[in-house]
């Protein structure tokens, strides 16, 4: 391997493990205000919940809580399937499909929001 490739290859390993603890981090408070404000609406009525995602503060937390959980889960199947999946080729598809299913995931919690938040 050139000197070159092995140099982006480790820059894009410190990356991938700056991210995966960046997202880790913000994953902390953001979970723990979760966790509250839902317990705080437990019996909640429908309506109430609803107004509560509808909140623009609520809301743009609640996209960022969904971005980072998902950007974090992408990272870590990542490392999964790159440590225990030997056949290259499968593994590369396998990488695919985890990193596609990340991504839908977290656009459709992301406009799930807005449309709650934007009344649409």
């Amino acid at each position: 391997m050139k000197h070159s490739d092995q140099n982006n290859k480790n820059e894009s390993a410190v990356a991938h493990w700056k991210w995966q603890r960046r997202t880790a981090v913000a994953l902390v408070p953001l979970s723990l205000w979760l966790l509250f404000s839902l317990v705080r609406h437990i019996g909640a009525p429908y309506q109430q919940a609803y107004e509560w995602v509808a909140n623009p503060v609520v809301a743009v937390l609640l996209i960022i809580f969904i971005s980072a959980l998902f950007i974090h889960a992408k990272l870590g199947l990542q490392v999964i399937i790159e440590d225990y999946i030997a056949d290259l080729s499968g593994q590369q598809a396998i990488l695919k499909i985890s990193n596609l299913l990340c991504w839908i995931a977290m656009l459709v919690g992301v406009v799930s929001i807005l449309k709650i938040t934007l009344n649409v």
